[in-house]
């Protein structure tokens, strides 16, 4: 009978300890769940962060054209200017011609 009790106290350790080895295996799942759960986080910020900067980017170089666009814009009004002050020019020169 001694035997038998011994053999029942030998089995309910062995299965507190297998419990307890649950236990702890379901507990270090749960960390890594949640450490995978932080990391995917970050990837989502840094991945937003990502296109923040791409569209700040293309705004960039949005602006760039639009003042390209306008230096062109302004060269053209520079030329055309030249151009009537030569041809004002020209017509000053010929009334003084006529005018001698």
């Amino acid at each position: 009978m001694v035997f038998a009790t011994n053999a029942i106290a030998v089995i309910n350790a062995r299965n507190t300890e297998m419990r307890k080895s649950k236990l702890l295996l379901s507990k270090s799942k749960l960390l890594l769940l949640a450490e995978n759960t932080k990391m995917n986080k970050s990837k989502l910020v840094l991945l937003a962060e990502n296109t923040k900067m791409r569209k700040s980017k293309l705004l960039l170089s949005k602006s760039k054209l639009l003042l390209l666009a306008e230096n062109t814009k302004m060269r053209k009004s520079k030329l055309l200017l030249r151009k009537q002050k030569q041809l004002l020019l020209t017509k000053f020169d010929f009334i003084y011609i006529f005018a001698l």
